[in-house]
């Protein structure tokens, strides 16, 4: 039978490491040549650590258990029964965030679209979106690609209303929007990957940016394919890979990390 142990553990100034939690993961959730033992979702804000253990029950064997606890005193701050595995999880004060996989049969989960849940304190957990790809949470803002309309789309809200709305997009002439493979989000911008067919017959990606108050989302060309993104300490941080066909891509910058100051692409935009 296969195996994982893990280890969560943390490093204060001038001492030695302290684990705040370990176990063993035993499911093999995903089928195909690639399939694992799969780590618990992970997720850090301030003091607060964040991170799902399988809890299987004779009725709901893939549920897992949500733990919040604090890294200055190791107590629990708060678990939250899911019913299914956890893929994604964010944390944000007293928010958490995360998009539990609605299958039921290990070996045959596709992974990337599943419930996106929120809880808030102490109060019980609430269904924002029953199909839901990627996520992202930061402050008082959630963003997520809603899956399940006709067009994958990227929803936000603040966690105290949930109340959610697309952000509508603005893309250049002959562009039609595809899959969108990762959000990110800070206090008052989100970041993701939007993909698009283009005219050439293929597909690209494309940075696209959305900031509170602005009518429409952005896109920043000439970057090569972007692959992943963070919102971070008053940077906005992308990496890219050159892909082929691009858009408007400029084969003069390498691949690899860009990064720009968030006070930079401060709104309003023109």
């Amino acid at each position: 039978r296969h195996t994982r142990s893990f280890h969560v553990t943390g490093v204060q100034t001038c001492a030695l490491p302290i684990s705040y939690a370990s176990g063993t993961s035993t499911r093999l959730l995903y089928g195909g040549t690639c399939a694992d033992i799969r780590p618990p979702a992970l997720a850090l804000d301030g003091d607060r650590l964040a991170y799902a253990v399988e809890a299987g029950t004779t009725a709901n064997p893939l549920a897992e258990r949500i733990v919040v606890k604090s890294l200055a005193s190791g107590a629990e701050v708060a678990s939250l029964a899911t019913s299914g595995p956890v893929e994604e999880l964010r944390l944000s004060g007293d928010a958490v965030a995360w998009r539990e996989n609605d299958g039921t049969t290990p070996g045959s989960l596709v992974f990337g679209s599943g419930r996106l849940m929120l809880a808030i304190g102490q109060f019980s957990p609430q269904l924002i979106d029953a199909r839901a790809g990627a996520l992202g949470l930061a402050g008082t803002r959630l963003a997520w690609v809603a899956l399940g309309r006709a067009q994958p789309a990227v929803w936000t809200m603040e966690t105290g209303t949930f109340t959610g709305f697309a952000i509508p997009l603005q893309l250049a002439t002959g562009l039609t929007p595809a899959a969108v493979p990762f959000v990110t989000v800070g206090r008052d911008l989100v970041a993701w990957g939007q993909g698009v067919g283009v005219p050439a017959g293929c597909c690209a990606t494309l940075l696209a940016l959305w900031a509170t108050g602005e009518p429409v989302a952005r896109t920043v060309e000439g970057f090569g394919a972007p692959t992943a993104a963070w919102i971070s300490n008053g940077w906005l941080v992308w990496a890219t890979r050159h892909a082929t066909p691009a858009w408007h891509d400029d084969p003069g910058r390498p691949d690899g990390f860009h990064a720009v100051r968030l006070e930079a692409i401060a709104p309003p935009w023109p």
